[in-house]
């Protein structure tokens, strides 16, 4: 099999583009951990696949927690969807497409945590036992003083000597707490991810 090149892949497919989202969410005290989520997207085209080419997780912390703590942040791979998730804020609509002449995004849903404890309901789809990407959360008692103001980043990016991320249809990600957040506490959630829509990889 040949190497992904995101441009040739494009081109050749006639179909597709190059897509990039920033988001913001807010994460907040008794924030549900996994299987709740606080990002997560469905790939549900039959005629397209997306190839991630990169994907980012920062958190910053906002708010005072009751005690200092350790969290993970943590990216799965979600697969056999069926039923799409559902809560948090829908950001489907926020691709930005990287050239005028591109499509819409062919994702059929992509939501993140708006400031809801509860975060995002998970649908029906089996998860990854293995984890994508993980970073990991350092909270604070206090605002102001170390280890606050903290901010963790985790990036996974395209290498062209490996393997991409594919998704087809109906598979996606999702990012979830490993433990849920103490009764005080908040943060702010950034994801940031680049992907290609093509015909065939």
């Amino acid at each position: 099999m040949s190497r992904y090149d995101p441009q040739r892949d494009i081109l050749d497919s006639a179909v597709g583009g190059h897509y990039r989202l920033c988001q913001n969410g807010g994460l907040v005290a008794a924030q549900a951990a996994s299987p709740a989520a606080v990002f997560s997207c469905r790939w549900t085209s039959t005629t397209l696949v997306a190839i991630i080419e990169r994907l980012r997780i920062s958190w910053f912390q906002t708010g005072a927690f009751t005690a200092a703590g350790v969290f993970a942040l943590s990216a799965f791979v979600e697969r056999s969807y069926t039923v799409t998730d559902t809560g948090g804020t829908s950001v489907v609509n926020n691709a930005v497409r990287m050239a005028t002449a591109f499509p819409a995004s062919a994702f059929g849903d992509m939501r993140i945590a708006n400031g809801a404890a509860a975060g995002i309901t998970a649908g029906t789809r089996t998860q990854d036992s293995g984890v994508l990407a993980q970073t990991t959360i350092l909270t604070s008692t206090a605002i102001g003083t170390q280890p606050t103001p903290m901010q963790q980043q985790q990036t996974v990016e395209y290498d062209p000597n490996k393997y991409p991320l594919k998704l087809a249809a109906n598979e996606g990600l999702a990012i979830s707490l490993n433990a849920a957040f103490p009764a005080a506490g908040s943060g702010n959630l950034i994801v940031e991810m680049d992907w290609a829509e093509v015909a065939s990889f």
